[in-house]
């Protein structure tokens, strides 16, 4: 199994990019992304074997005080037989357009248009629904607390709060809600009390963070 090079990765990534211009590269890395609002989202091609890559639809906020880009959706595209969709690098030139159009076909998320929040949130759901069985929902469901802030309807903001600490509550185990809160009430209470101002001015700290004001 051959690495590819720096410049057949490019190539990956350039190829890509023609079919969704909305889109840009983040760094030299295999992300190509858009940045709207509080949300950044697009695609990445991870480095899988080491002759092989996979094309992952994945979205995160701007919105975390710990982490720049805060995980909120990571779908894996399937191929014909259900498993996850490969590319070989020495295969590209044929397999890629077929990869694109699957993804396309398949993806949660409208890769090219402005998505506000309370869209995001329900894409979110929706990734929910078909994650990794076993897979922990708790980034995804922090991302719809936080994102609630935007939703101008209190009700329709408190539903999908309240939602999301449910689905925390009943999927996560034990063991990771004890490891990681002190409090897990206390901490819902202060995700609670978080304002428009606090979550811009993350957006803010976090755009720097990520050096996407020099993008």
């Amino acid at each position: 199994m051959e690495k590819p090079g720096k410049a057949e990765i490019d190539k990956v990534i350039n190829d890509w990019n023609k079919h969704f211009p909305a889109l840009k590269r983040y760094g030299s890395g295999r992300k190509l992304l858009k940045l709207y609002g509080p949300l950044i989202y697009g695609i990445e091609l991870e480095a899988f074997l080491s002759d092989v890559y996979r094309p992952r639809v994945v979205l995160f906020t701007l919105l975390d005080d710990r982490t720049a880009f805060a995980f909120a959706i990571d779908q894996l595209i399937k191929d014909k037989k259900g498993l996850d969709l490969d590319v070989t690098y020495k295969l590209h030139d044929v397999q890629f357009i077929d990869a694109v159009n699957t993804l396309i076909k398949q993806s949660i998320i409208p890769l090219e248009e402005n998505i506000n929040p309370e869209h995001a949130i329900k894409y979110i759901f929706k990734f929910l629904n078909i994650r990794p069985m076993g897979s922990n929902p708790f980034a995804s469901c922090h991302t719809i607390m936080l994102l609630s802030k935007y939703i101008d309807n209190q009700d329709m903001a408190d539903n999908y709060f309240n939602v999301a600490v449910k689905l925390i509550k009943e999927e996560s185990s034990d063991h990771f809600i004890k490891s990681n809160f002190e409090n897990f009430d206390l901490w819902v209470e202060q995700q609670k009390k978080l304002t428009l101002t606090d979550l811009n001015e993350r957006v803010k700290a976090n755009i720097i963070k990520a050096k996407l004001n020099r993008w």
